[in-house]
């Protein structure tokens, strides 16, 4: 055997040299021009949320913005259609990406009335167009004078979109002339010792209101202002002060993180970091009414159905409803309370109303509830609900629908659906209500793409993440205290087999049924460790038919492993644990106040296969389960026949050099027209090979090589119904060719060149790449129901290809004539 340590391949550079064109001698035709490609370079779902990502809505709330892993911002439109039973059924699609933002983007602002968006962060103010989806403006923080220094946190719209305020890290407040092809800086404000992270405005008072870091809300008479936007353009003064302090406000004990009016301005509701929510008279400065129910940041407030109902946002993953009192003179009677004497019974009984005295006698209400509800409790909980597991970041509301989007502090985003008038929350589940024939198709539709539809996601950072693709939510986590290197499904859809930088495989009950007594209590928890691999795992693959599962680790073997229906897991104490159990303690998490841990069935291999010289990258089943496939880093293909019974694999062929570099990817499919047998490879020497297996299944030969990436290839995969097969490259393309001899390339898809992809998942009708930014896109599959998200055009890379060979080749021919002639000449 072969040194093992010399089949240690150094992973090349992402971006590797463009090989020198050498051009034979009988070759000095002009090469074939590309053929032009239907291109699709827009998903239809994007997961993979910017930390702390903003959202802004639509004036006409029909779309809403959010900011990506890469720092784009995706348009993400809303479709209503409406069921035979009269119910909206919504769904929401990709309409554009903004992709010039390189740093994190801070805060998103649709124009209330124009098709205008925009951002703000390091990087300063973007200006964009919504017509032509591309950049009018960009304020570059330090460009000029009147560019901020620092971050910008926050904006507002003052003068119907005339007029934009922005607040900044830099500690200013800036107003901005909207109103011509330029933004205008028509006033700078020194306004607060520490950076400025919120605005409100009250349009009845014209006051604008603001707040950050140095706890304290300033209140700013904006009237001059309005007059500068109203007034003639002769009896304008460009130098006079249009923004004016009118009060500050002093209370809180962390940063201000939330404001908001209330209608008539005569009140303030704020909310900050030392978890308290104030209400606050903006004539007297002083603090009418409090909320101290949140564990974390206060980040949103938002007031509804006449100001009774106040929902709050906090990075205590927290989203909560609230009633407000609605007693008029709750101010005045608050105030007075403070004003008097020792606060004795006689002060608290003139604060309270004759109708309070006669249902404390008739009603038997209790003195100390009504006292409390009259001077302290003039907010009441309604509903309550935990949003994401990692904390919000931010929350709006749409203007025109029940629906809101959160996003958490980590990177997601959901969509929530508002039933204000019976005062509860609930997220909304996005199924369509059909009758008959549809129902069974749309049920079919989810048998065959349950994969698409909610996609497991490992990464390096410890986790996996399960997304609901048609809302981009969060479904679950678990945590897996180790690098994530693979996962895989069984084909139930009900237990979850990961692996990574520990050397024993955990499987994680998703349903109850995989656990001895239907134990609910069991469920997204390790229930089974599959133990017997001696270094990091690669690749696990789990047999059709859910029986059997094989893995392949950093040792250079495959594990073959016997599945079952359901597990035993034990309960235990850390003393148990100690003395009853042989696996490692520090392996489990013992969480204060709870004794117990649950303990996993350790299960062991079936057979050890040694038929590789270097890693085994990837491996499979096909369709049938009568053959199965490895690939690794000794660049060779074997080719086995497996017992899932028995947990077997017995060896048929192998292919030594079936590539020139070690073997990425692997998958089966057929022959779309003749069914026959293929298997499909991807390598680092930048092609994809289509194998046919021979009748027999004791051969293959190769039919097709696929040459037309430049980058290596990290993922293949076929379309369920073996019309398509996908490659997906670090060249930042994914192509689609046709599973019908000569296995043409029909389309093309491509990103911005910023992450490449790292792997590809496919279903029936669409599929779902990952990136190194963390990015998971999902793609419609060619031929199918999105077709009009491709458009015909030559490949960009192709492109450059034909323009670098054709030049090489009159290069060449211009060479050649100058010899020619100086032959001649001689």
């Amino acid at each position: 055997m072969a040194d093992k340590n010399n089949l240690e391949m150094e992973e090349p550079k992402k971006y590797e040299a463009e090989d020198e064109i050498q051009i034979a001698k009988d070759e000095l035709q002009d090469p074939e021009k590309p053929r032009a490609l239907p291109i699709c370079s827009k998903p239809i779902k994007v997961v993979g949320v910017q930390e702390k990502s903003p959202i802004a809505w639509s004036p006409d709330g029909t779309m809403f913005a959010f900011v990506s892993g890469n720092h784009s911002i995706y348009l993400i439109k809303k479709n209503e259609r409406k069921s035979q039973q009269g119910n909206i059924a919504l769904s929401f699609t990709v309409e554009e990406t903004l992709e010039d933002h390189v740093s994190p983007v801070t805060a998103l602002l649709f124009h209330p009335n124009k098709p205008i968006l925009v951002s703000a962060g390091h990087e300063g103010l973007f200006i964009w167009d919504l017509q032509s989806f591309s950049l009018k403006q960009v304020i570059k923080t330090g460009s000029h004078i009147s560019a901020h220094d620092g971050t910008v946190e926050c904006l507002i719209w003052l003068q119907n979109g005339d007029c934009l305020i922005t607040g900044s890290s830099d500690t200013t407040l800036k107003a901005w002339d909207m109103r011509g092809d330029q933004a205008q800086c028509i006033d700078t404000i020194n306004a607060h010792k520490a950076p400025i992270l919120v605005f409100s405005y009250c349009a009845a008072t014209q006051v604008l209101a603001s707040a950050g870091r140095d706890s304290t809300i300033k209140l700013w008479d904006i009237s001059k202002l309005n007059n500068f936007f109203t007034a003639e353009e002769h009896e304008k003064d460009d130098s006079s002060v249009k923004i004016a302090q009118q009060n500050s406000i002093e209370g809180h004990r962390g940063d201000i993180t939330a404001l908001t009016f209330t209608q008539d301005g005569s009140r303030i509701w704020s909310g900050a970091r030392d978890n308290d929510i104030i209400l606050w008279s903006t004539k007297s400065g002083k603090k009418v009414d409090s909320v101290s129910d949140h564990k974390g940041d206060i980040k949103r407030l938002i007031l509804l159905k006449n100001e009774t109902i106040l929902i709050s946002a906090s990075a205590d993953k927290t989203i909560k409803v609230w009633e407000l009192s609605s007693k008029d003179n709750k101010e005045e009677k608050t105030e007075r309370t403070e004003t008097k004497g020792d606060g004795g019974l006689e002060d608290v009984l003139e604060t309270v109303d004759n109708e309070a005295l006669r249902k404390i006698l008739e009603d038997d209400v209790s003195l100390t509830t009504l006292i409390k509800d009259q001077l302290e409790g003039g907010a009441h909980l309604l509903n309550d609900l935990e949003a994401h597991e990692e904390g919000i970041s931010s929350f709006e509301m749409s203007p025109t629908a029940p629906l809101a989007i959160t996003s958490s502090m980590h990177n997601s985003i959901r969509i929530w659906s508002f039933a204000i008038t019976s005062i509860c929350l609930d997220e909304r589940e996005e199924e369509d209500e059909l009758d008959g024939k549809d129902q069974a198709q749309q049920n079919d539709n989810q048998q065959r793409d349950t994969a698409i539809r909610t996609i497991f996601s490992g990464s390096l950072d410890y986790t996996v993440y399960q997304y609901d693709i048609d809302t981009l939510g969060r479904l679950m986590q678990i945590n897996f205290h180790n690098s994530v290197q693979s996962l895989s499904l069984a084909p139930d859809k009900k237990f979850l087999v990961i692996g990574g930088s520990s050397y024993d495989l955990k499987g994680f009950a998703l349903h109850p049924s995989y656990v001895q007594d239907n134990d609910a209590t069991c469920v997204l928890q390790e229930v089974a460790r599959f133990v017997g691999h001696s270094g990091k795992i690669k690749y696990i693959a789990i047999s059709p038919d859910g029986s059997m599962m094989v893995s392949s680790s950093n040792d250079f073997t495959l594990l073959t492993w016997q599945l079952k229906k359901t597990y035993s897991p034990k309960r235990m104490t850390r003393a148990e644990l100690l003395t009853q159990s042989d696996f490692d303690i520090n392996s489990f998490e013992f969480r204060p106040g709870i004794q117990h841990v649950l303990v996993p069935e350790k299960i062991k291999p079936r057979h050890n296969v040694n038929e590789h010289e270097g890693h085994v990258n990837c491996f499979g089943f096909n369709k049938q389960s009568n053959l199965f496939a490895s690939c690794g880093n000794d660049h060779k293909i074997v080719v086995f026949k497996p017992n899932t019974r028995k947990a077997g694999l017995s060896k048929k062929f192998s292919e030594s050099n079936a590539h020139k570099a070690l073997i990425e990817c692997m998958c089966w499919c057929k022959d779309f027209q003749s069914n026959k047998e293929l298997l499909c490879t991807g390598s680092w020497d930048k092609t994809a090979k289509i194998w046919l297996i021979a009748d027999n299944q004791q051969s293959m030969k190769c039919v097709r090589t696929i040459t037309e990436h430049w980058g290596k290839i990290v993922g293949i995969g076929a379309s369920k119904d073996n019309r398509f097969l996908l490659t997906c490259s670090v060249d930042f393309t994914v192509r689609c060719f046709s599973l019908t001899e000569p296995f043409d390339c029909v389309a093309l898809y491509s990103v911005p060149q910023e992450a490449p992809f790292t792997c590809l998942t496919v279903g029936n009708d669409s599929f779902v790449t990952g990136s190194e930014n963390g990015m998971l896109r999902v793609w419609p599959i060619f031929g199918g129901q999105f077709d009009n998200s491709f458009v015909q055009k030559v490949p960009l890379n192709e492109q450059v290809e034909y323009d670098r060979k054709l030049a090489a080749i009159q290069s060449e021919r211009r060479r050649r004539a100058k010899k020619v002639d100086k032959t001649q000449v001689f």
